[in-house]
């Protein structure tokens, strides 16, 4: 029976409704070519799978799951008309734990390597796409061609538009948990559909959006929030989802924000008057003008927040006198924030040191991420301050530390010595780096990480390779190592593994000669071959 299904779906041809009887792998099963006796008996056979006619489209409990290993689906939407497509989805309802064997398919042996034989480019462009799907509990839904630049938690999994016979209903069900859908190619009766699905999974603790929902229905946020009393996690990127944030402080199950936008005074306002607003909240991501951060981050400082990004947008309404009095009183209720534990901050600044002065009462901060952009571009570089951000860093518990500045040799020694905890370090650049002084002790005695940009506008590396190398000998002598950020989009590094230290270019100029410099990079420290895969 096993075949024959492979064979009308290849086809082309529409399965009839019936009972089929799949053969799925056993707990331990090896995947192997060799072929079993015919006496030998079959294991891991499943139960029988019900196939529902699209005439007849099964609800309540007895809806079926998009619950299919990914190499499955990928002979389903490569290779099946969509009345393959659909009949398919509904047979490989039922198979052995797909987390742990999500490789193999429920049409046997056969048809996985079938699936393995495809062109590697197509089969990993759609493994891909849906590889997110787990078991029911989980629903991502990503356009291969969006970018979101901003997010913290990029999902990949299937956009339904690739299956447009199958609704929404179908996909999300009352057990769903996490919800993430980040592309707009979805009409307008597919938007209403989906809402309308969301709204009967009661369960939803995550719900990830990066379209325009208003533009098509624009009560459908405020209702839908009120079918989710779980919900904890809502993130969504699009340039006017900061319209939601009222409806969002409401909610006492609330728990991580993050929005696109900017956050504008009488938004801000509305969200603050309803009583009990934000009670619960853990973790915010957000842009908020200036004439609006005050009384936001005020009321934020009366909670028990944790994690906060924050950009503070300019207000030309603002004069340079009221600008520079509201970036005070900003950054003084985020140093009141005392239960902070991670802080990403961005502003203009017109006088940094004394914008600064209130973060030093920020004395549980662990991760400080700061990206600083003068007011007048005539005016003093972020450069000029580091020796008040080096004060600054003093009197915080850091580990992790990243900024757009220009660092020397000097004024890394004093931030070593001021947070002599430091695992993480982050900036532009190394202004006098060949003249690292490689007999010294390490200026980071806890540093694991330590990332350079060696982006510049020409799309050219800023350093040479020949220079990579150079310090890259030194500072494995010295101590620190270098890795990637993904603040910067070309690095270089260099990253401790089981004590060997190991480097690495992300640059299409470098790659070839990675090889290379590694043998080099061994024979140099006595790192031999087997250590290095062991590492």
């Amino acid at each position: 029976m096993i075949k024959s299904i492979i064979i009308t779906a290849t086809m082309s041809t529409y399965l009839e409704p019936g009972t089929f009887n799949f053969t799925t792998p056993a707990q331990h099963e090896p995947i192997t070519t060799h072929h079993k006796k015919k006496s030998q008996p079959r294991r891991g056979d499943g139960p029988p799978v019900k196939i529902v006619s699209p005439a007849d489209p099964p609800c309540g409990a007895s809806r079926p799951i998009l619950n299919v290993p990914a190499e499955l689906l990928v002979e389903i939407i490569g290779y099946g008309s969509q009345s393959d497509k659909l009949s398919w989805m509904l047979a490989c309802q039922k198979f052995v734990d797909p987390a742990e064997r999500a490789l193999w398919p429920v049409c046997g042996r056969k048809g996985f390597f079938k699936l393995m034989r495809m062109d590697e480019e197509k089969r990993e462009r759609f493994v891909k796409m849906i590889s997110h799907l787990h078991v029911g509990d989980d629903l991502s839904s990503l356009s291969s061609d969006f970018a979101r630049p901003r997010s913290r938690n990029v999902q990949h999994g299937i956009y339904p538009d690739h299956i447009p016979m199958l609704p929404a209903s179908w996909f999300i069900h009352s057990r769903l948990r996490s919800f993430t859908a980040l592309s707009g190619g979805w009409g307008n009766n597919a938007i209403d559909d989906v809402f309308a699905a969301l709204r009967q999974a009661s369960t939803l603790e995550v719900l990830q959006i990066n379209y325009h929902i208003e533009r098509c229905t624009p009560t459908a946020f405020p209702w839908l929030l009120l079918c989710l009393p779980r919900l904890r996690v809502f993130e969504a990127r699009h340039g006017s989802s900061d319209a939601y944030l009222p409806f969002l402080a409401e909610m006492p199950t609330i728990k991580d924000i993050a929005l696109g936008g900017t956050l504008e005074p009488s938004i801000v306002r509305h969200a603050l008057d309803i009583p009990g607003a934000f009670i619960n909240l853990e973790a915010l991501d957000i842009a908020v003008s200036l004439g609006a951060a005050t009384n936001l981050l005020q009321h934020l400082s009366r909670l028990n927040l944790k994690r906060l990004w924050v950009i503070l947008e300019r207000n030309y309404n603002l004069s340079d006198e009221e600008r520079a009095d509201a970036s005070i009183s900003s950054l003084q209720a985020i140093g009141a924030i005392s239960s902070l534990t991670l802080l990403h901050l961005k502003f203009e600044y017109l006088d940094l040191p004394n914008e600064l002065e209130p973060l030093k009462q920020l004395l549980s901060l662990r991760t400080f991420r700061l990206m600083l952009e003068p007011y007048n571009m005539n005016g003093p570089r972020p450069e000029d301050y580091s020796t008040e951000i080096v004060e600054l860093l003093r009197h915080l518990p850091l580990e992790e530390f990243s900024c757009y500045l220009n660092f020397d040799t000097a004024a890394l020694e004093s931030l070593g010595k001021a947070c002599p905890r430091l695992r993480t370090l982050r900036f532009s650049r190394w202004l006098d780096l060949d003249a690292l002084d490689t007999s010294s002790p390490p200026m980071f005695p806890a540093l694991e990480y330590i990332g350079i940009s060696n982006f510049r506008l020409d799309e050219h590396p800023m350093y040479s390779k020949k220079c990579i190398k150079t310090w890259a000998m030194k500072l494995a002598v010295a101590g620190p190592v270098l890795t990637n950020f993904s603040m910067f989009p070309v690095f270089i590094g260099f990253k401790k593994q089981g004590g060997v230290r190991r480097w690495f270019a992300s640059h299409y100029d470098w790659e070839e000669d990675t090889s290379t410099f590694m043998q080099d990079f061994d024979s140099h420290k006595g790192v031999t071959r087997k250590n290095r895969k062991r590492g």
